[in-house]
């Protein structure tokens, strides 16, 4: 392996630091998930400012961690002092297990996240006037953007990520940069097949941070004219109800035939959609919801009530 690192070109360390970063955003995101489902906000919703599931600071989390690890690790090696490096993952020549000297490593990541995520808030609170989270209501945070909480937070988790983490992480980068740019421990032509993957999700994410960044920048300019700072879990909240609500809006300032042809318009095409066939393939009637299937004390509708029920909502529907 030894002989394999002294091969590396730039090329080879940018390779295994993208898998690093898509390993740590795609990571990130299904924490995020998780802890709002089940701990803060108590239900499922997209904790990014990006649509696709990857959160950008924790790649940068994960690189800037494991660049630290492998570097305090390689420096403390040189004068004879070792850290944790288990089936000697980061090429060391040693073997080592927990020591009372890997408390440094933790407390720089520890440090160096409550850092990143500190920039990280400055860019959107000052730059955009939006907050991605609030730490407002927590004792000794600065600006809401960190606070001692959650600086523990980080300790503990770069405390679970150089311990759990850190060494397998690397060692799989390592090994499958390794068979990309040097199957069979010789310099051959790369497997171009998974360097394109690789590229093609790199290519959305990149897709999907210009967008955002644009729909962000829509809100900056919102926010600046109200003269408010705008948390982005409200925008999102509110997005599909402001959609709906204008949508209402504009119907009602239609004359009542174009209002109709509109409405009859939306209803052919919401019967084209794919969704709509596949409940056509596997309901007898596909426009039958739970609503409309139960009255008023909940109690289930026979088929004979279901249809006088949709005759009056067409006849309803008619007369307006």
């Amino acid at each position: 392996m030894e002989e394999v690192l002294e091969k590396y070109t730039i090329y080879g360390y940018i390779l295994m630091y993208l898998y690093l970063f898509l390993i740590g955003s795609i990571s990130g995101f299904l924490i995020e998930v998780f802890y709002r489902r089940f701990v803060s906000v108590k239900r499922w919703v997209n904790p990014g400012f990006m649509k696709g599931p990857w959160i950008p600071l924790y790649g940068f989390g994960v690189v800037f961690m494991s660049t630290i690890t492998t570097k305090i690790n390689s420096a403390f090696a040189e004068h004879g002092i070792y850290l944790y490096n288990p089936k000697d993952y980061y090429l060391l020549g040693l073997e080592h297990g927990p020591a009372i000297q890997d408390l440094i490593p933790i407390i720089v990541m520890g440090l160096g996240m409550t850092l990143l995520e500190l920039i990280a808030g400055l860019i959107f609170v000052k730059g955009f006037k939006v907050r991605l989270w609030d730490y407002s209501n927590d004792r000794g945070n600065f600006m809401g953007i960190i606070c001692p909480k959650f600086s523990i937070i980080w300790l503990l988790v770069a405390t679970l990520f150089y311990y759990c983490l850190s060494p397998f992480i690397y060692n799989l980068a390592l090994n499958n940069t390794n068979n990309i740019l040097f199957p069979d421990n010789e310099i051959t032509i790369p497997k171009i097949w998974i360097v394109l993957v690789i590229g093609l999700i790199y290519g959305m994410i990149l897709l999907d941070f210009i967008t955002s960044i644009g729909l962000f920048n829509k809100v900056s300019t919102a926010a600046r004219k109200i003269g408010k700072i705008l948390h982005y879990d409200q925008i999102s909240e509110n997005l599909s109800l402001f959609r709906k609500e204008a949508s209402d809006q504009i119907k009602t300032m239609m004359p009542e035939q174009l209002r109709k042809t509109v409405s009859e318009y939306q209803n052919k095409e919401s019967k084209n959609t794919l969704k709509y066939k596949i409940k056509s393939i596997l309901y007898i009637d596909p426009d039958k919801t739970e609503n409309k299937n139960f009255d008023e004390s909940g109690r289930p509708l026979t088929d004979e009530e279901y249809l006088k029920r949709i005759n009056e909502e067409k006849n309803k529907d008619k007369n307006a």
